[in-house]
């Protein structure tokens, strides 16, 4: 058997269709001229539309949180590569010129900092040598990208 009003097949022991039951106190209650205030159907497949958008919506902003997190990672992962090349770098040149100037220390460990996310133009930081004094050590960057390193005595010993 099946239903006049929504077409939903009835079951052998069906007295009353389950859709309409519900929908007949609704359309008493608030419906002019006993009109069927609820159509099973069209409720259901707009609550599956908007469950769906809204999961849409959530795997949209899953991948962009995701591609972000990767992204300011791998940054971060640059930034420490960077500043540890620049480390080696600035070891390598003050050692060439305290072994030209004649000097018997040699200076085995530079810390710097100042170097962020996206690169930047300036960094300090102090370097240690043999002889246990600690040197100042700042990097500036001039507007034609070339870097200069001003290394200076601090006085103090490790």
């Amino acid at each position: 058997m099946v239903c006049d009003q929504c077409g939903y097949t009835l079951d052998s022991f069906d007295k009353e269709c389950p859709r309409c039951h519900g929908a007949g106190a609704k359309a008493q209650q608030g419906a002019p001229g006993g009109a069927v205030a609820f159509n099973f159907n069209d409720d259901f497949i707009a609550d599956d539309k908007r469950l769906r958008a809204k999961a849409k919506q959530r795997q949209i902003i899953n991948r962009i949180a995701t591609f972000l997190t990767m992204f300011l990672l791998t940054q971060y992962a640059a930034s420490l590569y960077n500043r540890h090349a620049f480390e080696q770098a600035l070891l390598e040149q003050y050692n060439a010129q305290l072994r030209a100037d004649g000097a018997s220390t040699s200076c085995s460990r530079a810390e710097l900092r100042g170097f962020g996310l996206f690169g930047t133009k300036t960094a300090s930081g102090y370097i240690y040598c043999s002889d246990g004094v600690q040197r100042r050590a700042s990097w500036t960057r001039d507007t034609s990208g070339k870097a200069k390193w001003n290394i200076e005595e601090t006085g103090q010993r490790e």
